[in-house]
């Protein structure tokens, strides 16, 4: 639920701001991938504490790591290493809603989008079944 809710309202602030005239499938690719990975590591991430408030203050070193790659992205600081992070390949899928990419840089994107988000999922079910379940 929390993915559709993030779909829905990245396009409607993109549609808001940009009108139509974006490429829907790399936008709707990007914002489902990003969804995905930030609600099963941050799931994997907050079962591990026993309150929100414990939670709060280590987040905010996961919320800047995941967002380094931004970095890149806007041309700040580039690097190839930037390459091997989980939320590149579906920042590069969101930037090619708005500027063609390479056709290399757009199948990777999508590959890397795939491999992050089979990792997350594996690595937020086992920390539930760990912390939660046991």
């Amino acid at each position: 639920m929390l993915v559709l809710l993030a779909v829905l309202e990245s396009l409607a602030m993109v549609f808001f701001t940009y009108g139509f005239d974006v490429a829907l499938l790399p936008l709707l690719a990007g914002v489902l991938a990003l969804a995905c990975l930030y609600t099963l590591i941050g799931l994997a991430f907050v079962v591990r504490f026993a309150s929100i408030t414990d939670f709060l203050m280590p987040s905010l070193v996961v919320i800047t790591l995941f967002q380094l790659p931004a970095l890149d992205v806007f041309g700040i600081w580039q690097s190839p290493l930037f390459y091997l992070h989980p939320v590149h390949g579906p920042l590069l899928l969101l930037n090619a809603a708005f500027t063609p990419g390479a056709a290399w840089q757009m199948v990777y994107a999508v590959l890397a989008s795939a491999f992050w988000v089979g990792v997350a999922f594996w690595w937020s079910r086992r920390a539930f079944e760990h912390y939660v379940i046991q």
